[in-house]
């Protein structure tokens, strides 16, 4: 996605960077707004704020974090300007504030993303992306965010200090499609061995997402070491100097073999973690870290014969000999943290992240944990899943409190959700759908605020809980029964009038034949898009009940796919060659492979129908040729 950037004339003429005195926040001004920039003063103040003064628009803050708060609130509220993960928009002129507007947080925390969040969302993007969602975090108010770049390179020095060899050290790390799940003790070395080029360079990217966002005010949650090793660590502990050590293997996970847990109790661990953290401070290039992630036991891991409470204990210790003070971020997914973990953990230095998927009733029966403090996190999106989906209702909802979670694993889908959510993060509640549509087209036309009332009521009102959005049977693996192209997608089926979304499509369409010049707005272009994607999806759930006795309905179940392949083609988020470029530029061997198997087979093809598949499936142009060629297949077998 594209922030606008203007060139700062001046500073070209003179041939020297007109922000090389610039704070932080002047720069990300100058980013966005160009020569616009020059209607802000920036200055400091004890609290954030928005107001004129002599004829210039003045932002106010203690740091540069929070007048990146207020600068957002001012873009967003007066300006009517809009950036999100599936286009932006902002303003050519700039209004003047009619009065002093004091801009906060409603909690202490606003976090960004999961681990899923980092692969399914952001895996192979590179400094320029990450320069433009730094900005964008900044100006919603995000005070937070999850680093996983440069883990490769930690874990390499790491090993390396253990006595491992390149070859076991390779075998171990995965590509950068699959950093997450090897962070969270899922798998290890999936879609490996990287170059050293690569590790090189995600460590520099690394590097350079932490320097930027701490500049504009968000602190690095980064990885803390929780005891997970390779297996051939524990095939040959006596190579290591851990003969004596226990360790505990953890199983499978989708098929895939484990990393292996050492006792955090044995004195072994704390000298390890050491290791780990010098490592990792290295590559980051800092000394401490606010924050700390890391899971034990997740999806399934095996904690029989383990002291959890004292593991737990152990793993929170070797953190705040690290870094004193720092916050261990656990997420509340599946049983954990259970009792037993809750038991170890200190509260003051303990946040937990309820993962919410519930867009029904925002999970308002979910458990506790004790006096551990907890913060809201939505959980809309599964996989990167297209779909239009959410409950906004459930966003207007949700109380003030500790804090905000961005959690989504799939971020460059339904804007219209995460602009809600995000107001809410300094307080902001639903806004009008015709607000909405100016700030994210630049038009209020009557026919798209009617529009986006009919998608309201249907696709964005939940009646029931369910993982995520209703999955297109496209995607799925050919049966003549299909529920859900994912194994775990919601198996209910619509939930909504279908009628409604046809109509919204028919209003989009009604517009752009009258106003064609729409066509060259990112924000309608991606919207216009999907809204078609969604007929053509609803449709083909409609239809499949009929393709095995009906041959019209198969004909145009079979050409469906085909004109959606060509709907797709007109926004850049819903073409796979934009992403396999993305990958090329960052990793030209595995790179374009890997995200097409992410979004496909989600491991290496095996020939054998597996859980993962189709997980993280997509509606992309140029991927859709492989749902045609898998049902074609499909439906030439069974006329045999």
């Amino acid at each position: 996605m594209k922030l606008m950037i203007i060139a700062h004339v001046a500073a070209a003429v003179l041939g020297v960077s007109a922000a090389a005195s610039a704070t932080p926040v002047e720069s990300l001004a100058e980013r966005l707004l160009g020569e616009n920039s020059s209607a802000f003063r920036f200055e400091s103040a004890p609290a954030a704020a928005y107001f004129a003064e002599e004829g210039r628009i003045v932002i106010a803050g203690p740091s540069d974090g929070d007048q990146a708060l207020a600068l957002g609130a001012y873009l967003r509220d007066v300006a009517e300007g809009h950036w999100s993960w599936c286009g932006s928009r902002f303003p050519a002129k700039l209004p003047l504030p009619r009065s002093r507007t004091a801009v906060a947080r409603t909690g202490e925390i606003a976090l960004a993303y999961n681990y899923c969040t980092l692969c399914y969302t952001m895996a192979y993007r590179g400094e320029s992306f990450w320069r433009e969602e730094i900005d964008r975090l900044a100006l919603y108010g995000f005070n937070r965010a999850l680093v996983i770049a440069g883990l490769p390179k930690v874990w390499q020095l790491t090993l390396r200090e253990l006595g491992m060899d390149e070859a076991d050290i390779r075998a171990f790390i995965p590509d950068l499609a699959a950093t997450a799940w090897w962070a969270m003790g899922n798998l290890e070395g999936t879609g490996g061995p990287v170059s050293q080029e690569v590790m090189d360079r995600d460590a520099e990217l690394g590097r350079f997402i932490v320097r930027e966002m701490r500049a504009l005010g968000i602190e690095p949650v980064l990885q803390g070491f929780t005891g997970l090793l390779p297996n051939a660590i524990g095939l040959s502990p006596e190579k290591y100097g851990l003969v004596g050590v226990r360790f505990f293997e953890q199983g499978t996970w989708g098929g895939l073999l484990r990393p292996i847990v050492m006792d955090p109790t044995d004195p072994a661990f704390a000298r390890l973690a050491e290791v780990w953290y010098r490592n990792l401070f290295r590559v980051y290039g800092i000394d401490s870290a606010a924050a700390f992630a890391g899971d034990l036991f997740h999806e399934g891991g095996k904690s029989e014969g383990v002291d959890v409470t004292a593991a737990f204990r152990s793993v929170q210790a070797a953190q705040q000999k690290a870094s004193p003070g720092a916050v261990w971020m656990v997420q509340a997914w599946g049983k954990n943290p259970t009792d037993a973990m809750v038991a170890a953990l200190d509260p003051k230095l303990t946040l937990v992240e309820k993962l919410v998927y519930d867009m029904a009733n925002g999970d308002k029966d979910a458990r506790a944990w004790g006096r551990l403090p907890v913060i809201w996190c939505e959980l809309l999106n599964f996989g990167g899943n297209h779909g239009l989906y959410g409950g906004l209702d459930v966003v207007e909802k949700v109380p003030d409190g500790y804090g905000w979670g961005l959690l989504s694993e799939g971020l460059e889908t339904n804007p219209w959700f995460y602009e809600e959510f995000t107001r809410r993060i300094t307080g902001g509640r639903a806004e009008s759908a015709a607000a909405y549509a100016r700030r994210r087209w630049g038009t209020d036309d009557p026919r798209l605020v009617e529009a986006l009332g009919l998608l309201r009521k249907s696709v964005y009102s939940v009646p029931q809980q369910q993982e995520g959005t209703l999955e297109c049977v496209y995607c799925a693996f050919p049966a003549w029964e299909v529920a859900s192209a994912s194994t775990w997608g919601p198996k209910s089926g619509f939930y909504y009038d279908r009628a409604d979304v046809v109509k919204a499509r028919d209003l989009f369409d009604a517009v752009v034949a009258e106003r064609p010049e729409l066509m060259s707005v990112e924000t309608f272009v991606y919207d216009l898009t999907d809204v078609r994607r969604q007929v053509l999806s609803d449709r083909a759930r409609e239809l499949l009940p009929s393709i095995r006795t009906n041959a019209a309905a198969r004909a145009e179940f079979l050409s469906g796919i085909l004109e959606m392949d060509r709907v797709l083609s007109a926004s850049p988020y819903f073409r796979m060659d934009h992403y396999e470029k993305l990958a090329a530029e960052l990793d030209p061997e595995h790179g374009p492979a890997a995200v097409k198997r992410m979004y496909t087979t989600w491991v290496e093809p095996s020939g054998v129908h597996s859980t993962l598949d189709d997980y993280a499936h997509r509606q992309l142009s140029g991927l859709m040729d492989y749902y045609y060629g898998r049902w074609t297949d499909f439906l030439y077998r069974q006329a045999r």
